[in-house]
């Protein structure tokens, strides 16, 4: 019959199974805090993925949940680097400037300059680039040597230790003391 599958699951078997499996596959979907109307998606593309390899399964309960933990995982990576990738220049710069005293944006820059100082020079080096002197990603790639996953990884680890580095100043006042009379 043309618009049947040649190899895929009998359609008994396959509302079966998904009776079965349908307590394990929430589970999986709420430990994984996926929204309703991307899980839908998500199952899909599991069964699927599922009914183009029904044959060559073994055993279609774990292939079901290890793909659909897989495919979970990549949907935070996926969201994680969207909003990463989401603002771009032209949206920071239709943003109002906030009014600020200029001896403050001072202080603010002296802070990130002792920052990004504590970095290691492969971070210093590459937040430089990109937020220093405005280079593209696509740049940075050409610059560096490294890949366009690289530089977005390096970019991500820079930024998240600066971030905490900059969290453990706020949290020691005694080390912001020192800061402070450094500067005078």
């Amino acid at each position: 019959m043309p618009g049947q599958m040649c190899c895929g699951p009998h359609t008994d078997d396959l509302s079966d199974f998904l009776e079965t499996m349908r307590p394990r596959l929430r589970a999986i979907l709420t430990r994984h805090a996926i929204p309703p109307a991307d899980a839908d998606d998500l199952l899909q593309d599991t069964f699927l993925a599922l009914c183009v390899s029904w044959e060559r399964v073994e055993n279609q309960e774990a292939w079901v949940s290890g793909t659909l933990r897989f495919l979970c995982c990549s949907y935070w990576r996926k969201k994680k680097r969207q909003c990463c990738d989401s603002i771009d220049a032209e949206q920071l710069e239709s943003l109002p400037e906030l009014a600020t005293f200029p001896q403050s944006r001072s202080d603010i820059m002296l802070d990130l300059e002792a920052l990004v100082a504590k970095l290691k020079p492969r971070y210093r080096r590459l937040l430089r680039l990109r937020y220093g002197l405005g280079m593209s990603s696509a740049e940075l790639t050409l610059r560096l040597g490294y890949s366009a996953d690289h530089v977005r990884k390096l970019t991500s680890r820079a930024l998240a230790r600066a971030r905490h580095l900059g969290e453990e100043a706020r949290r020691s006042p005694a080390v912001a003391m020192k800061a402070a009379k450094s500067r005078l």
